[in-house]
């Protein structure tokens, strides 16, 4: 493919930045499968690499299962189940700190709740249970629990509120002062196949808007002072992207001068599958199930062992 080319593609999976059969030597790379799912483990090592690729340096992880609304009740479980031993994983590295009762989490939904491909973040966090302010008005109580104190934020889009996402996550981070920050987003795919089937976890922070062009104020440890994992979910691909995509499976000859021509002169606007509203609650559910084994009270847990 002609470089002129990759213009049209974008992407926020770390995954289809980076060409593995070449195994660069600034990213490391493995992967292995857990039941029906994929778990993909790359490691952008370098500021170089970092450049290369267009994505931060740190660790990424690429979870490739069924599409979410075909997903029964007990395939449900078994990701979210995959996606909170992952989650324990990465907090424990990431905090130095056990996952108990000691522990303080803030989980952000990121996106607008009125708009359905971008409402992930804001359903996420309306499914789970908060116990934060057990944690300071009943402490006996919460003890019994057996959870970490967990707190939720869905501070909406710069359109709706005037602010910027990281400033009002900020202000929830001065309040309680958590060990982890989870950022929950909607994002971008270059593979349609991948729309709605595919969970990534990121330390490297999240800027909000960046699938859809509209990047806003970076959501990270640099900018919040507490480690963040991005949790994403691609429910969206640019109509540019999916026209290449197409193109290159049916092999054609996309050098071609009137197909760059015609790419160039359409005005850009973002597609999301057609039963976008049952696979975002799908996608809901099963990550904040897995955040809620992961942190949440200690019977819920039991539940899905």
């Amino acid at each position: 493919m002609d470089r002129g080319f990759k213009k049209y593609i974008r992407t926020d999976l770390a995954y289809e930045c980076v060409d593995t059969q070449r195994h660069p030597s600034g990213v490391d790379y493995s992967e292995e499968t857990v039941g029906d799912t994929k778990i993909l483990r790359m490691k952008i090592k370098n500021e170089a690499e970092a450049a290369r690729i267009g994505k931060p340096q740190g660790e990424y992880l690429t979870f490739l299962c069924e599409k979410f609304s075909k997903l029964d009740e007990a395939e449900k479980v078994a990701v979210s189940s995959l996606l909170a031993a992952e989650l324990i994983a990465l907090s424990e590295k990431l905090t130095k700190k056990p996952v108990n009762s000691e522990l303080c989490v803030l989980v952000a939904g990121l996106g607008n709740a009125d708009m359905t491909p971008d409402a992930l973040g804001p359903k996420t966090v309306s499914r789970i249970t908060v116990t934060g302010h057990l944690w300071e008005l009943e402490r006996k109580l919460f003890e019994t629990l057996e959870c970490s104190r967990l707190y939720a934020i869905a501070p909406g889009v710069l359109g709706e509120t005037g602010i910027e996402s990281k400033d009002l996550i900020k202000g929830a981070y001065d309040a309680v002062k958590p060990d982890l920050i989870i950022a929950v987003d909607a994002l971008a795919s270059r593979d349609a196949s991948r729309l709605c089937a595919t969970v990534q976890f990121s330390d490297s922070g999240i800027s909000p808007g960046s699938g859809v062009n509209n990047r806003r104020h970076e959501i990270s440890r640099a900018t919040l002072g507490a480690p963040v994992i991005a949790i994403g979910v691609p429910t969206v691909i640019d109509s540019a992207t999916l026209a290449v995509d197409i193109l290159l499976r049916a092999r054609a000859d996309i050098d071609n001068s009137e197909i760059s021509e015609a790419l160039r002169l359409v005005e850009p606007f973002f597609v999301s599958p057609r039963d976008i509203d049952t696979v975002t609650e799908c996608a809901a559910e099963v990550i904040s199930k897995a955040i809620e084994i992961a942190f949440g009270i200690k019977p819920a847990r039991r539940e899905y062992d």
